[in-house]
């Protein structure tokens, strides 16, 4: 349901940023990254989905970054 919205919100121009740890959620998330990122070399007006894991974060919080 995240990937769903996710893309709903990039397909009208959204940037988005995902937190998934689920394999097949982030292999899901991944596809529609790369799908939206063929239309954008079409559509210039679509956003984009970024894909993150909570070692991610929690690794960039350790070292004092965003």
């Amino acid at each position: 349901m995240v990937v769903a919205h996710a893309v709903v919100a990039a397909e009208r121009g959204a940037v988005v940023t995902v937190l998934i740890d689920e394999g097949a959620g982030s292999l899901l998330a991944t596809s529609e990254k790369h799908r939206l990122d063929r239309l954008r070399a079409h559509v210039p007006s679509v956003g984009s989905i970024s894909l993150v894991s909570t070692l991610t974060v929690l690794e960039r919080a350790a070292a004092g970054g965003r």
